[in-house]
């Protein structure tokens, strides 16, 4: 059956939807929230690797710091132990100067101990200010990477529900087109940044603005109401 006018029109406003979807899609990838929140993940895993890494350190330092101080306690133990000998020996002298060189050599460990304790208790103090430095950033890094996503979800909700609209206004359209032209139609616009048909005025095309030529102009009115641009390809709408 010869195509009418009628059968023609609904490509034109289909297309007008195709492009309303373009644009909203173009929209929809192009919000700055998309950039934020990846930027947010991105110093966070920066963050994450920083915490891990201060986490080893730390666990290091209070293993060292546990170490010393069972070493403290031990010595400790044994000065009390030495004490007590020295008590039992009271009257044997070298017995006595043994024990106390002894006693002497438990308390110049512990004396050393002592500083590397305070050594290792100031090196935590400071790997604790940086772990406290890290929760902190990341804290506020996922604050933003929230507040990005609530406002992606809300402008780009929006958009996903217009971009949803269309489709489906689109799939009910498509429907009562006829396949071959539909296919024509969609090949033609994914090769044209989404501009396939096109009006004939004149004799101008309106997609690509030429001028059809004289002699091509009798076959595109024999084509009617659906011919093809001889210059950019575009189904034309003749009449």
């Amino acid at each position: 059956m010869p195509l009418s006018i009628e059968d023609v029109q609904p490509l034109l406003v289909l297309q007008q939807i195709d492009l309303e979807i373009r644009q909203k899609q173009k929209q929809l990838d192009a919000l700055p929230q998309r950039a934020q929140i990846a930027e947010a993940r991105r110093k966070r895993a920066q963050i994450q690797e920083k915490g891990e890494q201060v986490s080893a350190l730390r666990a290091n330092v209070e293993r060292e710091l546990e170490h010393q101080r069972f070493e403290d306690a031990q010595l400790a133990e044994k000065q009390e132990q030495t004490q007590e000998k020295i008590a039992s020996e009271s009257g044997d002298y070298r017995a006595v100067e043994a024990l106390t060189q002894e006693l002497e050599g438990f308390a110049q460990r512990r004396t050393a101990l002592a500083e590397k304790i305070g050594g290792l208790k100031t090196r935590k103090a400071q790997v604790d200010q940086v772990a406290a430095q890290v929760d902190a950033a990341l804290a506020a890094i996922n604050a933003q990477e929230q507040k990005a996503v609530e406002s992606f979800q809300q402008e780009g909700g929006a958009l996903t529900e217009a971009i949803a609209r269309a489709q489906a206004a689109r799939e009910d359209l498509a429907g009562k087109v006829d396949a071959d032209i539909l296919a024509r139609y969609e090949k033609t616009a994914q090769r044209l940044a989404g501009v396939g048909i096109a009006r004939l005025e004149g004799q101008r095309c309106t997609a690509c603005r030429n001028t059809i030529e004289d002699n091509r102009m009798p076959q595109i009115r024999r084509e009617a109401p659906l011919s093809t641009c001889p210059h950019c390809g575009r189904l034309l709408v003749v009449g």
